[in-house]
Parts: C-alpha cells; sequence; structure tokens
C-alpha cells in the first residue's frame, strides 16, 4: 500500500522534482464511419436512345466504412442522374427510390449491419443502378454520394452519427 501526502504536510522532502510527472503522445482521430464510394463505374460507354436493353445502363458503385467506428445502420447512398436519364432498378442488398428532376436515386444497404471497419461492400454487396438514356447527350455524367455528402444521410455507429472525412464521400464519373 502506498500513501500520497501533500508536499506541506511530510517530513522528508523529494530529492528529485523533475521525476514527479510524465507525459505521452496521442493521436486523436475524430469519431464516426468515414464511408468512401471506392469506386464508381459503368457497363459501357455508348447507348442508343429509348427504351429497351440497348438504352440501358448499369453503375456498379462500391462503398467502404474506413472506421473509425462501425456503421450500426442508416448507410444511405445518392446518386444524382442527368437529366437525359431514367432510374430503371437496383439491385444488391439495397432497397432504393428515385425522386425531383433531374432524379436523385436514394439507395439504402440493406445487408447485413453492423457494417465493420475495413469492409468493402463489393461484389455481391455492391449497390448496382440501372439507368436509361432518355435524351441525346453527348456525356451522361452523375456523382454518387455516401456519409452525409451529396443528400445521403449520416450513419448510424456506436459513436456520433458523422462521417469524419468529407472529402472521398462522392465519386462519378459514371
Amino acid at each position: 500500500d502506498a500513501t500520497c501526502v501533500p508536499d506541506g504536510f511530510r517530513s522528508t522532502p523529494d530529492p528529485n522534482l523533475p521525476n514527479n510527472s510524465g507525459s505521452v503522445n496521442l493521436t486523436v482521430l475524430p469519431d464516426g464511419a468515414d464511408l468512401q464510394i471506392a469506386s464508381k463505374t459503368r457497363d459501357r460507354s455508348i447507348v442508343t436512345l429509348g427504351a429497351g436493353a440497348a438504352s440501358r445502363i448499369n453503375s456498379t458503385i462500391v462503398v467502404r466504412n474506413n472506421g473509425p467506428q462501425v456503421v450500426s445502420s442508416n448507410l444511405v447512398v445518392t446518386d444524382e442522374l442527368e437529366a437525359s436519364e431514367t432510374f430503371v432498378s437496383a439491385s444488391g442488398p439495397w432497397s432504393c427510390a428515385a425522386a425531383g428532376a433531374p432524379e436523385v436515386v436514394t439507395c439504402t444497404f440493406t445487408g447485413t449491419y453492423p457494417v465493420g471497419v475495413g469492409t468493402t461492400l463489393n461484389g455481391a454487396n455492391a449497390l448496382v443502378i440501372t439507368t436509361e438514356a432518355v435524351a441525346a447527350d453527348a456525356d451522361i455524367l452523375n456523382t454518387a454520394c455516401v456519409g452525409g455528402s451529396g443528400g445521403s444521410a449520416e450513419p448510424v455507429t456506436p459513436g456520433p452519427d458523422v462521417d469524419p472525412n468529407a472529402s472521398n464521400d462522392c465519386a462519378g464519373p459514371g
């Protein structure tokens, strides 16, 4: 057992005052889940105008959780479409709906939670959005966002519900 007695109350002064304190360096990371659009690709670069398979474009969106928290729920991706395309469907473990003009497709991950730190939602967990060209356009470009950017929602985490790094939240072209 040790007893600490303040300097004014002990009979023997401390002979080595410089060793009475210490310090340690810490790196403090912002809390939350840093969600990233790891990639966004399209399956074709030329389509024909009109309805049907020849005018359809599949965009594959891959999301990654860079941490430091897991995502407990509410992992949302938005994809703002060009006026020259319209939303047809989505696949993967995602629930999607389109609204507005031009359309914004909002998709919520319906797969297994929590989404762990370092987890990449690719392969069967990737989001595939199918659109259709409805007007002639030299370039159909749009941007997908996650983590509270571009109209997407902040992820729910065990810590604060925030994505601490907005610089990697959005990606295009596709």
